[in-house]
């Protein structure tokens, strides 16, 4: 880091500890961000009962972004394969993908 400061000098930024109000701001924003989640699942399986490829489409990439955002790893992949399978028109592998991710979804909530 030292070596990075030397280089960037005057704009450097200097790193503190976020403090207790700061990471309970973050916890909130966490939950929120949880309690989107079965609504977006839904929004998924409606598309998917309608196959509305391009709303599927829509709803996977944005989930993809979010979840990615949140460190949610497995639910941003399970985003980017719904995407990807809409754009196939892939409704099948859509199906079998929103087992897993309603899975992933409640483990997220308990875990919340």
């Amino acid at each position: 880091l030292d070596e990075i400061r030397r280089h960037l000098g005057k704009d450097a930024v200097e790193y503190t500890e976020p403090d207790k109000e700061e990471i309970d701001e973050r916890a909130e924003i966490f939950k929120e961000f949880y309690a989107t989640l079965p609504g977006e699942y839904e929004k998924i399986v409606e598309a998917a009962e309608k196959e509305d490829y391009e709303q599927l489409f829509h709803v996977g990439h944005d989930l993809k972004g979010s979840a990615g955002a949140f460190g949610l790893d497995k639910v941003s992949i399970l985003g980017r394969q719904i995407e990807k399978a809409a754009k196939d028109h892939n409704i099948e592998h859509i199906r079998f993908i929103l087992e897993i991710l309603r899975e992933e979804i409640l483990s997220v909530n308990d875990s919340a």
